[in-house]
This record gives C-alpha cells, structure tokens and sequence, in this order.
C-alpha cells in the first residue's frame, strides 16, 4: 500500500464528472477505534440496531476487505477535519492523505485504517494541540513558525492532558467528491456516540 500526501491536482478522488459523487462505506460508522493505538485493537460494532451492542476485531473482519466507498475507486483523498478548523494565524494544517493501493487496485476499509492510522500518528501533536483547548486544558502546544511545538515546562501539576487520553475516530463528514477531500471528524472518549460505546 502506498501512502501519499495531496498537491493541487484536480480530481482527486479518482471520481470524474461521469461517475458524480459517491459516500464512504457504511462501515466506518461501526468502528470503535481509538486512533493512537494499534489497528489490531480497531473494533466492528457487530449489530447497529442492538440494544445490547456486541463488538469484534476489525483484523480479519469481512469489512476490512470491502471497498471503501460506495462507487469502488483507486484513490481517496481525506483530510483531517478535526485539525483543519483550528483557526490560527500561523497555523498551516497538514497536507491531506491521498489513500491508495501500491497495486492500483480498489481501495479497502483496510487500507483505509491503515493508512490514516499512520497519518494520525504522524500529526499526533496536531490534534493533541486542537483537543487542549478543546478540553479546556492549559495550552502546553504551540504553533511556531506553522508547526506545532510541545513546552511540558509551562504546565502545572496535573494540567496536562494525559498521553494516554483516547482520541477515537467519529466516522467521515461528508460525501466523496471529485475536488474535494473527505473529512474525518474525531472525538474525545467522552464523547463518543453511545451506540460505540463498550
């Protein structure tokens, strides 16, 4: 699998004005997955209508293999919506993930985590910056020159977010277009939908 960063190509979806506009798979609303840790720990809300929701492991799971979007296509360029509405003069949001298949084949759900999972690690101070104020914490991450930068020696005893706060993923904004990016909306733990929850 390949994993690219976006210029300012059009069409970079791999959709034309022929095949319009088309939603991500239905799947990623059935995702439990807390988007610092492993994939092997992303989770499939079995059942979405249950009352009583039971999960299973997302590796191995049919969905994983399925294509990532209603119309099956090559190429899927996301972005990360979370960070992207930090509004800061100086702030630059990182460049969006072009998802793709090293074989040029349809991209997957799979290939969709995977890739994402490594784009939120490598933006992981990104979106720790972003969930600061957020979760109304004392700012200990600041944009300097366009980029985020961590000073721990301005915080006070226990002011600091935890390292081992859980950010998860909240499923996708939007639909997929030719032009446009597709969002990815995260959430705090304490406020993932309830229908997520285990």
């Amino acid at each position: 699998m390949a994993t690219n960063t976006l210029d300012n190509s059009l069409n970079r979806n791999g959709l034309n004005n022929d095949r319009g506009t088309t939603a991500p798979h239905d799947a990623f609303n059935r995702l439990r997955w807390s988007i610092f840790e492993d994939v092997s720990t992303v989770l499939v809300l079995d059942d979405p209508r249950s009352q009583n929701p039971s999960f299973s492991p997302f590796v191995g799971h049919a969905i994983a293999a399925e294509p990532a979007s209603q119309i099956p296509l090559t190429e899927i360029a996301i972005t990360n919506s979370y960070v992207d509405w930090y509004d800061h003069y100086d702030y630059e949001s990182p460049e969006p993930l072009l998802v793709s298949r090293a074989d040029g084949g349809t991209v997957t759900v799979a290939d969709v985590v995977e890739q994402l999972s490594a784009y939120f690690a490598s933006h992981r101070e990104d979106i720790f910056m972003v969930l600061e104020l957020y979760l109304e914490k004392r700012p200990c991450r600041f944009v300097v020159d366009g980029k985020v930068e961590y000073d721990p020696t301005i915080l006070e005893s226990g002011e600091e977010i935890s390292p081992d706060t859980k950010v998860l993923f909240n499923g996708f904004f939007g639909i997929v277009e030719p032009d446009v990016e597709l969002g990815v909306e995260l959430c705090a733990e304490q406020d993932l939908p309830e229908r997520l929850r285990c």
